[in-house]
């Protein structure tokens, strides 16, 4: 989904450091995994968390890494040191609970089954009535 790539800086003095990295859920202290990490201004440049929460990411040092997960909210940490620990808190807008209905699809074939039984018992009715 990710690239790890850095498109070529326009200032090459700037440098690139690989961070190394934790992402920890605040309130219990736990690692959150599958959050999404990008650096800012370029979306197509980012990774994942893995289970344990760790992640590594080529940025420049000056970038903004962006951090968001859906059930937490979105946090950024500017890329001054290559290890900072990132921690995370549970967003006020998740959802308790989803509901999934089912609503039948109308097609064009179903009318003409209904319409040929219904036309089937209509002939049906009207020989039967003629006896």
């Amino acid at each position: 989904m990710y690239s790890n790539r850095i498109p070529a800086p326009i200032n090459t003095s700037i440098p690139i450091v690989s961070v190394i990295s934790k992402v920890i859920d605040i309130a219990t202290g736990k690692p959150v995994s599958n959050v999404n990490i990008f650096v800012q201004g370029r979306p197509t440049t980012g990774t994942a968390t893995d289970a344990n929460g760790n992640f590594q990411l080529n940025a420049l040092i000056t970038d903004t890494l962006v951090f968001s997960h859906q059930t937490y909210e979105t946090e950024t940490m500017l890329v001054n040191s290559v290890q900072q620990t990132v921690y995370m808190v549970e967003g006020a807008n998740q959802l308790d609970e989803v509901v999934i209905t089912n609503t039948p699809k109308k097609s064009r074939a179903g009318l003409y089954i209904i319409g040929a039984i219904i036309g089937a018992f209509a002939l049906y009715s009207v020989t039967t009535m003629d006896e």
